[in-house]
């Protein structure tokens, strides 16, 4: 029940917190000519919110696949497992501010994605090393593991935030943010099937198989954006954002 209210409050918390942020109008749109859906027609776009689909699989990992490996394929305690949530969560809450320091810009949210698929990659060939280890090993690898996973999860976070709001264009921001949030809900509906039978029931090869996806996704996310980046689509001309022709 302690922690039943306690979570109450942190929602009430945030709702004061949301009540300080300055208001932001709307820019005005004329949809009477052209595509309403713009967003689903930018196929540079969609093709990014389909590989942050991948990168965010990385969530099940944590979620799924790190108790399950823990629990069948290493002598660690099961303990393990709560402390690498909370290891997780205090670096997230600690940490994300200062990793998206500089992430300000397509480039720099590239850069930002490379480096987290080079990182997840390195997490994931720990997770599997601690494997048949002894009791000791397996802890300490764990627990590096989840340091190097939860850097390039701080990493993931800033770059695919610099993507989703730096290449939709402004007043479709709430419509270029609907379709981005999609990739989340996919990777969690993806996540369980894709990990329990490749990272579970594959071992050390698994984990390495879908490192290498995490790394190949990363690094492909650069190009990819600068694709969007230069299909952009035009803005509104500037009688129909309200402003004198």
């Amino acid at each position: 029940m302690t922690l039943i209210v306690a979570d109450a409050a942190t929602f009430a918390l945030t709702a004061l917190l949301v009540t300080r942020l300055p208001n932001v109008a709307p820019l005005p749109r004329d949809l009477r000519d052209g595509p309403r859906l713009v967003a689903i027609r930018d196929r540079p776009y969609v093709s990014l919110v389909a590989m942050n689909s991948l990168l965010n699989i990385h969530n099940g990992l944590l979620e799924v696949a790190v108790p399950l490996w823990v629990v069948r394929h290493t002598s660690a305690p099961r303990s393990i497992v709560a402390v690498i949530f909370i290891l997780n969560t205090g670096i997230c809450v600690l940490f994300q501010i200062r990793a998206s320091r500089g992430v300000d810009d397509i480039p720099s949210s590239a850069r930002a994605l490379r480096r987290c698929g080079v990182l997840l990659f390195a997490a994931c060939a720990i997770y599997g090393l601690s494997g048949g280890r002894s009791r000791d090993v397996a802890i300490v690898l764990l627990l590096m593991a989840e340091l190097v996973h939860v850097t390039g999860e701080l990493f993931q976070a800033a770059g695919s935030w610099g993507y989703a709001y730096g290449l939709a264009p402004d007043h479709l921001q709430g419509q270029y943010q609907g379709l981005f949030s999609m990739s989340y809900g996919v990777s969690s509906m993806l996540a369980p099937v894709i990990v329990t039978t490749v990272v579970v029931g594959g071992g050390l090869a698994g984990w390495l198989l879908i490192g290498a996806m995490f790394l190949v996704v990363g690094v492909a996310m650069g190009p990819v954006g600068r694709w969007a980046a230069a299909n952009r689509p035009e803005p509104d001309p500037p009688f129909v954002q309200g402003l004198p022709a």
